[in-house]
């Protein structure tokens, strides 16, 4: 039984994540100019991770706690805990530019940060790309098992 609150807790720990990183990309490209194109990519593609795990929030709270949608999901090794993984790093990511471009008190000081994060993004690309590859295949993971194990 304490596996299924794991479980549980893992898949509301990772839409919690997933939701900062939406609302991360959503800040950027509203109130940046020029935000990197990669940032609306990860904004579809981690916005639609949270709703597959909506969706498993939702119907572990129906699943006996040896379903196979547990079995399917569960564990460190599982979808889920390798999705909550990715965003968790994916986060970090794009956070540590969101923290660098706020509270810099001056125009100036601030523009030279703009540059800077815009400069090091091509360099952290390549990194959400992979990351992104890595929550896409969770996710179709995921999916698969929701789609397996339905009645």
């Amino acid at each position: 039984m304490a596996e299924s609150f794991g479980l549980v807790a893992s898949v509301f720990a990772t839409i919690q994540i997933a939701d900062k990183v939406v609302s991360i990309c959503k800040h950027c490209t509203e109130n940046v100019r020029d935000a990197p194109s990669g940032l609306r990519t990860i904004l579809v593609e981690t916005s639609s991770v949270g709703a597959v795990l909506h969706n498993v929030e939702f119907l572990l709270k129906f699943e006996e706690p040896d379903s196979a949608l547990r079995e399917a999901l569960d564990g460190d090794a599982g979808p889920v805990g390798e999705c909550h993984r990715a965003i968790e790093q994916l986060d970090k990511l794009i956070a540590s530019d969101q923290s660098q471009s706020q509270g810099a008190p001056d125009s100036r000081r601030r523009k030279v940060q703009v540059t800077m994060r815009n400069l090091a993004w091509p360099l952290k690309e390549t990194k959400a790309k992979k990351l992104l590859q890595d929550i896409t295949r969770c996710k179709n993971t995921i999916s698969l098992a929701l789609t397996a194990t339905s009645r």
